[in-house]
């Protein structure tokens, strides 16, 4: 949701100087995929304990 007006406005502007002052104006780095890897389940449903 985004909102209207001057209060809007404001909050908006307010919101993006905090981000940048606390350095989250940043985006993030790449997703690494190599970390992923499939279960050893071969199918069968893996056990919770």
């Amino acid at each position: 949701m985004t909102g209207e007006g001057p209060w809007a406005t404001l909050i908006a502007q307010r919101i993006a100087l905090a981000r940048k002052r606390l350095g989250l104006d940043r985006g993030l780095p790449p997703l690494r995929t190599d970390l992923f890897r499939l279960p050893d389940g071969r199918g069968r449903q893996l056990s919770l304990f």
